[in-house]
């Protein structure tokens, strides 16, 4: 539905002031408002609205551009920071690490710790400062954020290759993700096997 105001024209004709168009049949009135156009025009865009783009973690590089890094206490009982604007950019952190540091494997046992977890935990502490690293179980609690992003990942991997209609043709459409077209087809071939498909 256009619904846009309508104005009368010097002929006493009521016409769509969006598409130009004129007939006092396909025009109604909202009483006090005006007059209204009612029936689809097929130009009219049907755009799909802006999205937000992947996080970059501005606000922590702002915070470290000045100098100093935003202090991160993680609470080892519930995984994760107590304050609501620690826990924003802890998560938001993660992500970016998750994303742009941590390789994306099959299955979490394929993670090599020293090699990948290693540098991620120390990518994170770059920018902010996890003051309790060295508790007990604070550790874990990052590593358990890690798991969990690297599993999204992986599902959002798996619901762009479920968009094409067979392998070659999802192997040849590597999502922007992806760094690399072997890792890709890899994945291809693991979401088409038979043990991932019971």
């Amino acid at each position: 539905m256009c619904a846009r105001r309508v104005w009368r024209g010097e002929d006493g004709l009521r016409t769509c002031a969006h598409c130009g168009y004129v007939n006092h049949n396909d025009i109604y009135s909202l009483g006090v408002r005006g007059w209204f156009c009612r029936i689809k025009h097929p130009h009219v865009s049907s755009a799909s609205k802006r999205k937000r783009g992947p996080t970059i973690g501005r606000g922590l590089m702002k915070a470290g551009s000045y100098g100093k890094k935003i202090k991160i206490e993680v609470d080892p009982a519930i995984g994760r920071p107590k304050e609501r604007v620690e826990y924003a950019k802890f998560s938001s952190q993660v992500g970016v690490v998750a994303r742009d540091v941590l390789p994306v494997v099959r299955k979490w046992k394929e993670i090599d710790v020293q090699n990948a977890l290693d540098p991620c935990i120390d990518h994170m502490q770059i920018h902010s400062d996890i003051v309790n690293m060295d508790k007990p179980g604070v550790r874990q609690c990052v590593i358990d954020r890690l798991k969990n992003s690297s599993r999204q990942q992986r599902y959002r991997l798996h619901v762009h290759y479920k968009k094409f209609g067979n392998v070659r043709e999802a192997k040849r459409n590597k999502p922007t993700s992806v760094n690399d077209q072997q890792q890709w087809k890899i994945f291809c071939d693991h979401f088409s096997s038979p043990e991932f498909q019971h």
